[in-house]
C-alpha cells in the first residue's frame, strides 16, 4: 500500500479530495488513469486480506478516476467537442457504484440529485445498465453479499416473498374502525378517540364503505365550531377499495397506482361491505410474523 501511495498519492485514504477535482473537471488523463489503476490493485489486495469493511467510497473512487481519465482522453483526441470531462467522471462514478452494489436506479437518482442535469440522464443510464450487466455477468453476488457469506450470513437470491402467496384478508385489520355517514361528528371523534389513524372509513347504514374521513377533518371542525355537522359534510371519495379476496402483490400495486399508502377493504365488487382495513403496519406485522416463523423452522 505504501508504495501505491509512491506511485499515487490519492489513493491513500478515502480520496474525496481527488474525487472532487476530478468531477469539477480538474486533473489530467495520465493522474485520473494512474489513480485508477493503484486504487484498483489496492482494494483487490485490501478486500483479498481482508482488511477494508465496504466498497461503497472505493466504488466511488474508481469511478470517478476512470471516468475522467476517458475523459481528458477524449478531450485530447477531439479537442474541438464540447467534452466535460468532470461529466465524464460522474457518469463513471455512478455506473462503478452501480456495478459493486447491483443499485442502478439508486445511481440513477443521485446523479440526478447532485447535478439537476437532464442531459447526464441518458448517458448516466446507460452506462448503469452496462455495468450492472458486465457485473452480473462476472459474479452472481456482489461484494457485500460475499462478505457477508464470509461472516456466515447466507443471502438465498432464490428464495421467494413469503408474503407471494398471500390475500389482503390474511394481513388486513379486521373489524375495520369506521364512522357512521350521518353520525354527527362529535359522535364520530369519540367513536375513534384514542386512537391515531389519519384516515377512517365511513359507512352507510347497510355498513356500505361511501368513503373517507380525514382525521385532520374533525380538528377542523372544532376549529370552526362546526361540530353539529354530520360526517357526510366531510366526507372524501376513496381513492381505492380493496377487495379482501386481492392477492397482496395486486394490493399493494393499485394502492403505488393510487398515491396511497392505505385503504378500505370491502367484500367484493358487487358487495361494498366493509370488511376491514390495510395500512402500512399490517403489511409490516404479516413480514416480521411469516420471518418468525421460517426463523423457526430452520431452527427446526
Amino acid at each position: 500500500m505504501g508504495l501505491l501511495g509512491l506511485v499515487s498519492p490519492e489513493v491513500l485514504g478515502v480520496g474525496h479530495g481527488a474525487v472532487s477535482r476530478w468531477l469539477g473537471g480538474g486533473g489530467t488523463a495520465q493522474e485520473a488513469g494512474l489513480a485508477f489503476a493503484a486504487k484498483l490493485v489496492g482494494v483487490s489486495l485490501a478486500l483479498a486480506a481482508p482488511l477494508v469493511d465496504g466498497v461503497f467510497a472505493p466504488s466511488l473512487f474508481l469511478g470517478a478516476s476512470l471516468g475522467a481519465a476517458l475523459g481528458h482522453g477524449a478531450h485530447l483526441l477531439f479537442p474541438g467537442a464540447p467534452i466535460r470531462p468532470g461529466s465524464w467522471a460522474l457518469v463513471g462514478m455512478g455506473a462503478f457504484f452501480a456495478g459493486f452494489l447491483r443499485t442502478p436506479i439508486a445511481s440513477v437518482l443521485i446523479v440526478f440529485e447532485l447535478t439537476g442535469d437532464y442531459g447526464l440522464v441518458l448517458p448516466q443510464m446507460l452506462a448503469v445498465s452496462l455495468a450492472v450487466t458486465i457485473a452480473r455477468r462476472l459474479s452472481p453476488e456482489t461484494l457485500v453479499e460475499r462478505q457477508l457469506a464470509d461472516s456466515g450470513i447466507s443471502i438465498r437470491a432464490e428464495a421467494g416473498d413469503p408474503l407471494s402467496g398471500f390475500r389482503v384478508r390474511d394481513v388486513m385489520t379486521s373489524p375495520a374502525l369506521a364512522v357512521r355517514l350521518h353520525q354527527p361528528l362529535p359522535d364520530a371523534a369519540r367513536a375513534v378517540g384514542g386512537t391515531k389513524h389519519p384516515i377512517y372509513p365511513v359507512v352507510a347504514n347497510d355498513l356500505t364503505c361511501v368513503g373517507l374521513l380525514r382525521a385532520e377533518e374533525l380538528d377542523e371542525a372544532a376549529r370552526l365550531g362546526r361540530l353539529d355537522d354530520p360526517v357526510s359534510t366531510r366526507l372524501v371519495p376513496a381513492p381505492v377499495l380493496l377487495l379482501e379476496e386481492m392477492p397482496l402483490a395486486g394490493a399493494t400495486l393499485a394502492l403505488a397506482r393510487a398515491g396511497v399508502t392505505r385503504a378500505a377493504v370491502i367484500a367484493g365488487d358487487d358487495d361494498g361491505r366493509l370488511v376491514g382495513f390495510l395500512s402500512p403496519s399490517d403489511i409490516l406485522k404479516a413480514r416480521l410474523r411469516t420471518a418468525g416463523e421460517t426463523g423457526r423452522h430452520s431452527t427446526d
